[in-house]
């Protein structure tokens, strides 16, 4: 452990941080709200294409309708909530 701390004694700045803690971040600030863009729209269109287009495995069972509708809204929210963060910023 202390041949760690040596190692890593060499890349700290005065205040003890690590150098390159203050990289910018994937996605920028915005990371969160992207990753609602992208969590919300995988759920609208995957509850849809589910209930449009069942699996083959599912020999024609459709999933629950309320399930769908559901899902569906709850992404369309995560989706809107992202976008507005987005395009507020």
């Amino acid at each position: 452990m202390q041949l760690l701390e040596q190692i890593f004694e060499n890349f700290r700045t005065p205040g003890g941080a690590l150098l390159g803690a203050e990289q910018q971040l994937f996605l920028g600030e915005n990371f969160f709200p992207w990753m609602m863009i992208a969590i919300g729209g995988a759920l609208v269109v995957g509850n849809l294409l589910a209930w449009f287009r069942p699996p083959a495995a599912a020999e024609g069972k459709k999933p629950p309708l309320s399930r769908t509708i559901t899902m569906s809204v709850l992404g369309a929210l995560a989706l809107g909530w992202g976008l507005i963060t987005i395009l507020a910023s």
